[in-house]
């Protein structure tokens, strides 16, 4: 994607199929995430801490929501995490991901 080369990958501990990341956005700015899946595999991405101002837009799937559930469109998601109104100050946040 567009913004891969400054995405952080997300990596499941061994024998799990999901993960919480917990992260804090900059006032101006965004955090860019990728996850390796196989086409077609149910993916579960849902904002569950911190800032109600923070939403997820996922690459070829949709854009600022709290929440998705889908099917993924290709061998890697690729995510983005910012604030959806413009604040001036810096927003704490918790993801939940999951694959099936």
């Amino acid at each position: 994607g567009a913004h891969a080369q400054d995405c952080q990958p997300i990596r499941f501990n061994p024998g799990e199929s999901g993960a919480l990341i917990d992260g804090v956005l900059p006032a101006e700015g965004r955090d860019c995430y990728t996850l390796d899946v196989r086409q077609g595999q149910n993916v579960f991405i849902e904002v569950v801490g911190g800032s109600e101002n923070v939403v997820v837009s996922v690459l070829d799937v949709g854009d600022a929501r709290r929440s998705f559930d889908f099917a993924a469109p290709s061998g890697r998601v690729e995510f983005l995490v910012f604030q959806l109104m413009r604040s001036v100050t810096d927003a704490d946040y918790s993801l939940h991901i999951q694959v099936q």
